[in-house]
């Protein structure tokens, strides 16, 4: 039987009963299949028992610090992480708000205002804006300014790149909203001397970065 077809009965079995619970069924389905295949990513491949294991062990991270029973955005690509993450916060309780990774940072600033949440589970890094106006793209995404870069900060220590239409003297200004790191194109590529203008950059945020708490 495929893991698809497994999937399918696991789950018609699961509406049969008020009392089974997803995480619960794959905990069923970790015995009852064990080595076999759950989740292929193309990438990664978990069995079930693999998958149980790490649904739980996001459930303990969660119990640990406190974030049981609260909501919490998931901003991740697809992956079988993406899966256990979802999986192991719902067993205790989270409400776990999915958000689409295409979405343009305004509609994403939108969705985590709405959704309530208080954690932000992402990848290994995210990137904001237009923060300001841009001429680099032909149909640029609308502005989202320095209060978005300050709202995903309140919600994750993962690095935030801000991007779109940073000058060298607004610079500082993104990095003191919350920012690690700025991608610039046309402030750099437009100057008399790029290389120069690139220095600067660099020095303009090493002097604002160590003023910078997360």
């Amino acid at each position: 039987m495929s893991a698809l077809k497994m999937w399918v009965r696991a789950m018609e079995g699961a509406k049969k009963s008020a009392a089974i619970t997803l995480p619960g069924l794959i905990d069923d389905l970790a015995l009852t299949h064990n080595d076999r295949i759950a989740l292929n990513d193309g990438t990664a491949v978990l069995t079930y028992y693999q998958l149980a294991i790490q649904m739980n062990r996001y459930a303990r991270w969660a119990i640990k610090h406190q974030v049981a029973g609260k909501t919490v955005a998931l901003l991740m690509p697809n992956c079988s992480d993406y899966v256990a993450i979802w999986l192991g916060l719902t067993r205790v309780g989270c409400t776990v708000a999915l958000l689409n990774t295409n979405l343009p940072s305004s509609a994403l600033g939108h969705c985590l205002r709405i959704s309530g949440a208080k954690y932000l589970i992402t990848a290994d890094y995210i990137a904001v804006g237009p923060i300001f106006r841009t001429t680099t793209k032909e149909n640029p995404d609308p502005v989202v300014g320095t209060e978005l870069i300050r709202g995903v900060r309140a919600l994750t220590k993962k690095p935030i790149v801000a991007i779109g239409g940073i000058t060298l003297e607004r610079a500082a200004e993104v990095i003191e909203a919350g920012a690690d790191s700025v991608a610039v194109i046309s402030d750099i590529l437009r100057a008399e001397d790029p290389a120069q203008r690139a220095r600067q950059f660099i020095r303009r945020l090493e002097a604002v970065k160590p003023t910078v708490s997360h």
